[in-house]
């Protein structure tokens, strides 16, 4: 489905789950080729794909430039969407794909938000994010001040989420801080860091065995919501498409929250 533009991306988005293997296949393909040229798959990457709920990629012509894959469920009061993975070829880094690739996913929270009110599920949106780069690691701490609590100064609450994330897959932690990650992406990495070292990092973890940092954020404030949506207009000139379908509801379906058209 078309999403919109930015005047130099085309935006589009599949709901994983209302697809035959048949008619993922092409976009899956050409997915996986942009992650060939920066990451080396630990896993089948179609399988991977098929346990997402959403994939939103970006295209410049005909050719898929960059993706996005999220898997989106409910824990007690909070909705917690992952960002999973997220790749962009190496000539179109540095143009705010994946900034992109969240505020749309934000804007469709966001307007579900506004249609059901007060009838929400949920009164916390907590996302979460594993990354093995350093660049990274920095942003979500510089941004730190939109969530109210984190990574860096997490609550009962983060540290549950962050525990049933590593249970999941399959992880395991570094120390008694449980937001580094040993060898998460093993033989993984194809690019260098290019940045020093953070001090927060632990002197343990190891960026050529593959160890990572796992990132939960909780906001609480729905207001931030709206500042990211706007933030992507006005600093990237992302417009949804008039005549696209948005993906803007979300549901319950076997105690697991996905996307559904209206």
């Amino acid at each position: 489905m078309y999403l919109g533009t930015n005047g130099t991306y085309q935006f589009f988005s599949l709901e994983l789950d209302r697809h035959s293997d048949e008619k993922l296949k092409p976009i899956v393909d050409a997915c996986e080729k942009v992650e060939a040229e920066v990451w080396n798959a630990c896993e089948d990457f179609f399988s991977y794909v098929r346990r997402q709920s959403a994939l939103i990629y970006a295209k410049r012509g005909k050719e898929v430039v960059a993706f996005a894959l999220f898997d989106i469920g409910s824990k007690d009061k909070t909705l917690v969407f992952a960002a999973n993975e997220c790749m962009v070829l190496k000539k179109h880094q540095g143009n705010g794909l994946p900034t992109l690739f969240m505020a749309i996913l934000i804007s469709h929270i966001r307007k579900f938000n506004r249609e059901i009110k007060n009838k929400r599920p949920y009164r916390s949106v907590t996302f979460v994010a594993s990354t093995v780069h350093f660049k990274l690691m920095q942003s979500f701490k510089r941004y730190g001040w939109l969530a109210q609590r984190d990574s860096f100064r997490p609550d009962e609450q983060v540290l549950e989420i962050a525990s049933d994330y590593i249970k999941k897959e399959k992880w395991k932690s570094l120390s008694e801080d449980p937001f580094f990650i040993e060898s998460a992406f093993p033989n993984a990495v194809k690019l260098n860091a290019t940045i020093t070292t953070p001090t927060y990092i632990p002197t343990s973890f190891e960026a050529s065995r593959g160890d990572a940092f796992l990132y939960v954020c909780r906001i609480t404030n729905f207001t931030f919501l709206g500042v990211m949506s706007m933030y992507v207009r006005f600093r990237y000139g992302f417009h949804f498409s008039k005549n696209s379908v948005n993906i803007s509801r979300l549901i319950r379906d076997d105690k697991k929250v996905i996307y559904t058209k209206n």
